[in-house]
Order: C-alpha cells, then structure tokens, then sequence
C-alpha cells in the first residue's frame, strides 16, 4: 500500500480523482498531448510488460511520430549517470510520461511525481501501475507548497517544458533549494542558446526580420540559457555548489555528457569530438572544427547542446550523485545487447563499461563458440592519453599527401593483423570496429 506523501499533507487543495491527487478548486488545464498521443501511449502502457524507463519493448511499440518523441529515453540517458545510493524521497517535476519516476522509484524510498499536465499525470500512473512507492499529482507549480528540507533529490527532466515565466524563475529554484534536505541535490537538465547545432543546422532558420509580426508571438517563457546566465540564476537561488556537464547532441537526446573541469581543462578532449555527432551537417568536419576552437582557445563547453547541472549545499553533495569527466551512451541503432554506458569517473586511470541491458548478453557455451563469438570487453580499461590516429589521417588527407595516407593505412592494417593473430582477439575486437 502507498503510504502517504508529505506533499500531501502541505497541500489539502489536492484531493484523489481519477486515481491522481489534483486540484480540486481548478479542474481545468490545457493538456499539451494530442488526443490520438493519449491514446496511443496509453495502449502501449496497458500492452507492454516492461514500462521502464529504458524498456525495449515501449521502444518498439511507438508508433506515431509525436509519441515516439515523447517516450524516446534517449532524452533522458543522462539518469545512467546518477549515483543514488543515498537517495530516499525523490520530487520529481519532470514533464515526461512516467519514465523518469518509474526510474527513481527503483532506487529511493518514495518518489512524488508532480505533472502540470493532468493527461501526463494520468499516463504516469498508468505507467506505473506496478509501483508502490510513486505518488502521483497534478498541479500549477506556482500554487504548489513544498515540504521544508525533505528531498534528497529533485529532478527537473526538461526545464524549458515547464514553462516558468522569467521573472519567476529565481524564485521557482529558491523554493526548490528549500525543500532539499543538508544532503540533497537538484538535477537541472536544459536548452543551451549558444549551442554549436544553432548555427551550423543546414536548415533554413526564421529570424526577427523574416517573420511576419514576430513579436506576437514573443512570451514571458525563457526556453534557452546561456552558460552565465544559469549559474547566476542558481546562484542567486542559494545554491552554494553549481557543477555543470555539456551534451553535444542533436536535438533533446543525451548521447555524451561532458563535466565543464574536463573539457575546458584536460588536452585529451578533442578525441571525444570525431564522429560525435554535435550537429548535421555532412559538409562541415566535425573533428577539425572542434580541433581549430581548443587550438584557438576558444570554450567550447559553452557551445554544448544542453546543459545538466547539478547544485547543491556543497560540492561533496553534488559529486557524489554526478562524479564523471564524460559518459557516452550508446544509441539505439544498435541491437540491445551493445548498447552500453562509458563512463570515465573524475580523474580516474582507467574507463568504465557497462552494459544498459546486462541479461540480453550473449555468453558462449564452449570454447569453440568463445574464440569465434564477438564481444564486448566490459573489464575497466586503463584511460590512454595522446592523440587520435585520425587527426594524422586527416592531416595528410587535407595536404593531399597520398603517400603519407597510404603509410598510416599500412600501418594500422599491420597493427590489426598482428591483434587478430592473439589468442583473446575476440575479446576486444568488437571495440575495434571503426564506428566504436
């Protein structure tokens, strides 16, 4: 049995309908999901055995193109990365479908999942139909009381789908800082303005000057921050310890996520920019232009496509749920059982591995199968500094130097024979695939 929220008992405007505590003085709230998205995420709820966050069975349900978005967990990779051993009530004020709570409520004692969105709510519930200690409401976060010092974790997912005026902001996160207890900390995940993608996207981009009557559609809502200004915001918000990490992805999805004190500080950074998948557009080398900023000294985290910031009382706080110089996630391009999380802890000498869905790894049964069968090598590997051998490659591609090309290819073609020779080849082969 549910045993009752505090949230509750600091707010008796909520009362239970339709399975959610919801306000009951006001029953009326757009809803920001289509009526065929309600449906079908719905069925895909009610159809599917695993409604976790990460389920592969969800992902292989969706089938119109708004809900595919809504429910794809590539936005929401960066909750990998959180350590919440010592996590034990959780608010989560995310405006997704349940994915996030259902996540948390894996780890923590009890979870208090906040929609703004009464539809959300609904199909959060039925998410987690399964789950004892998820409490699930809906409410204006304005008109919203929270508990004094009682969280250990809060979870904004989507910062800008909140839609919090301006000049609210400051006052919405002193709020949320008052709530957490000595120990806890807020996961802020949000839109960078001055992402790299902004810029260099081969769309066609609106401006100010080529929409008709632009300023009709201008609002209160600040969708986008830059670095500065979000650090000055929490900090005026009595965040005392702010860490940022950078994901530069395309769109909302988490495919990587970078801390500020390594991609500023650490020369070894470039190698993560070849093929990273920063912004689409196949006329422009991602691994050169990257190259040309860190050698012009040029900040590079501040052209992230989103931000995850982590704040707190205290640095210690904030390091023990986020403690990663960089994290890669694999995508969903790939079948199940390669997909991984690699990860690099502050400072660490070595790099970590591991498999999202561990029970779909395919172990052989002889040794016969063992030396022909691809795998992963999941053992910590020592972290190798130096540069990558494609900046060699295309150095003497872009001086149309044939002969230096051909040396290299050689080269890396006699190292590679020379590997497959060993009697462990299989072991780590699969990590010598070009696109890993």
């Amino acid at each position: 049995m549910l045993k009752k929220s505090i949230l509750l008992d600091t707010n008796p405007q909520l009362g239970l309908l339709n399975e959610v505590f919801q306000d009951t003085r006001n029953l009326y709230r757009d809803s920001t999901l289509s009526n065929s998205a309600q449906i079908a995420a719905a069925d895909v709820f009610l159809s599917c055995q695993d409604n976790s966050l990460f389920s592969t069975e969800i992902e292989t349900h969706t089938g119109i193109e708004e809900l595919a978005a809504e429910i794809s967990s590539d936005r929401y990779n960066f909750m990998l990365t959180l350590n919440l051993q010592e996590t034990h009530y959780a608010l989560d004020l995310s405006e997704d479908l349940g994915g996030i709570a259902h996540f948390l409520s894996d780890h923590v004692v009890a979870v208090d999942s906040v929609k703004i969105d009464l539809n959300r709510a609904r199909l959060s519930k039925l998410r987690c139909a399964d789950r004892n200690n998820i409490c699930h409401l809906s409410e204006d976060l304005e008109q919203l009381i929270l508990p004094d010092r009682h969280y250990d974790l809060i979870v904004l997912g989507n910062f800008e789908a909140l839609n919090i005026a301006k000049d609210s902001q400051a006052h919405f996160l002193t709020r949320l800082q008052a709530s957490l207890t000595p120990r806890g900390v807020l996961i802020l995940n949000t839109k960078n303005r001055q992402r790299i993608s902004r810029w260099l996207s081969p769309t066609h981009r609106n401006t100010e000057g080529s929409v008709p009557y632009f300023d009709l559609y201008t609002t209160d809502f600040e969708q986008e921050f830059e670095r500065k200004e979000l650090l000055d915001i929490l900090a005026n918000a009595n965040y005392s310890a702010i860490d940022f990490s950078g994901s530069f992805s395309v769109g909302e999805r988490y495919q990587n996520l970078f801390s500020e004190d390594y991609l500023t500080a650490n020369p070894h950074a470039l190698n993560h920019f070849y093929r990273l998948g920063a912004f689409n557009n196949e006329e422009i080398s991602e691994y050169l232009l990257f190259k040309n900023l860190m050698e012009t000294r040029q900040r590079v985290f501040d052209l992230a496509s989103r931000y995850l910031v982590v704040a707190g009382s205290s640095g210690k706080h904030t390091r023990r749920v986020v403690n990663t110089d960089f994290v890669h996630f694999a995508g969903r391009g790939r079948k199940p059982r390669w997909r991984t999380v690699t990860q690099r802890h502050r400072s660490a000498p070595e790099v970590l591995k591991k498999s999202i869905y561990p029970a779909t790894t395919v172990e052989p049964d002889t040794a016969e199968d063992h030396n022909q069968l691809v795998t992963q090598q999941l053992a910590p590997q020592p972290f190798h500094r130096g540069r990558l051998l494609i900046g060699d490659w295309l150095k003497a591609i872009n001086a149309n130097d044939s002969s230096a090309f051909s040396e290299l290819v050689n080269q890396y073609y006699a190292w590679a024979q020379h590997l497959a020779s060993e009697e462990k080849f299989s072991e780590f082969a699969y990590d010598l695939l070009p696109f890993n």
